[in-house]
């Protein structure tokens, strides 16, 4: 199923004390999104955007539309599966940060880690579920510090 979505460039933060640096962007894959608004609230604290994707778009186009700063999914989505979406990241770029949920699915998180052999994912986090607060703010900081998002990187002083 192909869906038209407008092509939306990196934000700009134009904020006088930050100076101006990209807004960083997290793409969430799934169809389950239950665990959604506690990310969206963490992103929203750090000043991320989430861009919610349900798994029958096509992910690979809209990973060149916006251009996100990490990828989370879900190991069994209905449209398209996370294995999919690993390849399609690969695909994109091999040092994209990505989280897969596999939903305690010993049978998936197998498969996930095959699949990170496969691809060549360089940056790639397996977890049953979306893991507590620490973890995913450590994740978010490393994309963000990996993609030189402002408000992501250490203050040096």
């Amino acid at each position: 199923m192909n869906v038209a979505v407008a092509p939306r460039p990196v934000t700009m933060n134009t904020d006088a004390t930050a100076g101006t640096a990209p807004q960083g962007l997290v793409m969430i894959v799934g169809d389950d999104l239950s665990w959604g608004p506690g990310l969206d609230a963490i992103c929203d604290f750090f000043g991320l955007v989430v861009e919610h994707v349900p798994s029958e778009l096509d992910v690979a186009f809209l990973l060149r539309e916006f251009r996100p700063m990490a990828v989370i999914a879900e190991a069994d989505g209905r449209g398209q599966d996370g294995f999919h979406v690993m390849g399609a990241v690969a695909d994109y770029d091999r040092t994209l940060p990505m989280m897969l949920l596999t939903g305690r699915d010993a049978a998936l998180m197998g498969a996930a880690d095959a699949m990170v052999e496969i691809t060549g994912l360089t940056h790639m986090r397996i977890a049953e579920e979306l893991p507590g607060m620490g973890e995913v703010i450590d994740f978010l900081f490393r994309a963000g510090r990996s993609a030189g998002i402002g408000r992501m990187m250490p203050v040096s002083a």
